[in-house]
């Protein structure tokens, strides 16, 4: 009894993981927002991490050897996100500094 109420549990949590993933796609808000380039950059990662999320989660369990996969190239993808958005900042903030004098 137990199994089954664990597996409807999973699930409703699976079925809305992809609901909420695309509504968060459809909001119109930026981390990175009147920037052109880093904009763009942010938008890509966000996007690419998301459907790889999906992707994720929609893979049935007998394929986990690749959901393991494509998990690590989701994890991999948000952190050079960061880093590039990171690099991105403090190439800036050296351009404002140097022009400032």
């Amino acid at each position: 009894m137990k199994k089954t109420v664990a597996t409807g549990d999973m699930v409703r949590k699976k079925s809305l993981k992809i609901p909420v993933t695309l509504a968060i796609l459809a909001i119109i808000f930026d981390l990175v927002p009147n920037v052109p380039v880093a904009g763009w950059i942010e938008d890509i990662f966000v996007t690419a991490a998301a459907l790889l999320n999906i992707l994720d989660h929609a893979l049935p369990d007998r394929l986990a050897w690749i959901a393991r996969i494509v998990r690590t190239i989701k994890w991999a993808l948000i952190v050079l996100g960061v880093m590039v958005l990171a690099l991105g900042a403090f190439g800036i903030y050296g351009i404002i500094r140097a022009i400032k004098g």
